[in-house]
């Protein structure tokens, strides 16, 4: 114990070098473990990156080889296409060599080739098809003449017959017109119809006192609709005598285009001294050309 003088503060006492020493000591153990710890987190934490440098280096790596293989796989692509270009080209090719040894040409004209002649089986066929559209003949010279047989040509693509016989006797003993046949016609545009009116004719002169001398005439006509467009005397009427014949009345008739209906009428210039006057087999034939 220290001796404690009265009237004196008590001054604590200084350790000695020996406890400073220890305490240095004991810090700096204190201190080296915490580096040694330190040092160790940091050499884990080291082996950490490197870890993931090496994952990251080797997802580079497959990565690079996927590309490589990818760009294998393309290459051999490109070699089958570049084959069977290659193939296509030779087989064409040889379609070609075999048509040439005919003398057949393989290929289709693209419509652009400019050329002055184009020889089949020996014959240059370019001046025909200079008189197409490519479907049809657009030019009547490349048609020969008498070329086309009647058998190769459609029915009713020139004419068009239309006729109506009647075999009852009708009266035409009046100066009045009596229609005896009638016919219905279509034409179109640049069409025509060829008529013929026909009947027999049954007609009995009066007067036999001066027999042989002309009674009256029998005039036939026609109409289309009501405008007449052909008339003129088929027979005489004879007195004292009896007339049994056969008269006709032709006529063409090229109207507007449009549907008509003929009609043949009969008369005769006189009723005196005739005593009968008929119209038998009564017909109007009527013939459509198309052309």
């Amino acid at each position: 114990m220290p001796t404690v003088r009265p009237g004196y503060p008590t001054r604590p006492r200084m350790p000695t070098p020996e406890i400073l020493l220890r305490r240095a000591a004991k810090a700096a153990e204190v201190a080296q473990v915490t580096a040694d710890e330190a040092i160790e987190d940091a050499a884990d934490a080291q082996a950490d990156a490197d870890a993931a440098q090496g994952d990251a280096d080797q997802a580079l790596l497959d990565a690079a080889q996927a590309q490589l293989d990818a760009d294998a796989a393309q290459g051999t692509a490109d070699t089958a296409v570049a084959a069977a270009g290659a193939a296509q080209t030779d087989a064409t090719q040889a379609l070609a060599d075999a048509a040439a040894v005919d003398g057949r040409v393989d290929d289709t004209l693209a419509g652009t080739e400019q050329f002055t002649a184009l020889n089949v089986g020996g014959t240059d066929v370019k001046p025909f098809l200079d008189k197409t559209d490519g479907d049809k003949l657009t030019d009547a010279a490349g048609l020969d003449d008498g070329l086309v047989g009647t058998a190769k040509i459609a029915a009713g693509a020139v004419t068009t017959p239309a006729q109506t016989v009647t075999a009852a006797f009708v009266s035409v003993n009046s100066t009045s017109e009596t229609t005896i046949a009638t016919e219905s016609v279509t034409l179109a545009d640049g069409e025509y119809v060829d008529l013929l009116g026909s009947f027999g004719i049954l007609a009995i002169g009066g007067d036999p006192t001066n027999i042989g001398d002309t009674a009256a005439q029998i005039v036939a006509s026609i109409y289309r609709d009501t405008t007449k467009i052909a008339e003129g005397p088929v027979d005489s009427v004879i007195k004292g005598v009896t007339l049994n014949a056969s008269a006709t009345l032709p006529q063409i008739d090229e109207p507007a285009p449009g549907t008509y209906s003929y009609t043949l009428r009969a008369k005769v210039t006189t009723t005196t001294d005739v005593t009968q006057a008929s119209a038998g087999n009564r017909s109007l034939r009527a013939l459509a050309f198309t052309r």
